[in-house]
């Protein structure tokens, strides 16, 4: 398979998936129960300059491992606090998982299995709602 071959196909991945992830990323509140407890943390590593405790209304909480609050707090000094910077993370990575299907699905199978397998991961419901 050719190089530009690949790129093409990647770039159909990262348009369709980035479409699907990033089109209304930031029109709907904050719904599950853990995506407000996750925004307000990242939030609050930002307010106390402590990126190494999160909290969660002040009380110090180490229920997860910081990385993913990181990132959201690396979101919110990018792209301000609010809605689609807290997903934003989540968005991009889902966007990133879709690319690695296809790129693992040559490699095991074939180059037609692997868009199909991306392409079929990037528009399950599940996994859009997820990203």
């Amino acid at each position: 398979m050719t190089n530009k071959k690949v790129w093409f196909y990647i770039a159909i991945i990262l348009g369709v998936a980035g479409i699907l992830m990033f089109s209304y990323l930031g029109f709907h509140p904050l719904l599950d129960p853990d995506e407000p407890v996750y925004a307000e943390t990242a939030r609050e590593m930002l307010q106390f300059h402590d990126f190494i405790s999160p909290r969660i209304y002040g009380d110090f909480w180490y229920d997860k491992p910081p990385m993913y609050y990181w990132l959201v707090a690396v979101a919110f000094k990018i792209f301000g606090v609010g809605e689609f910077a807290a997903r934003f993370p989540s968005a991009f990575f889902a966007v990133g998982g879709s690319i690695l299907a296809y790129l693992s699905g040559r490699e095991l199978f074939n180059e037609r299995a692997g868009l199909l397998g991306a392409l079929v991961l990037a528009t399950s419901l599940e996994y859009f709602y997820l990203g």
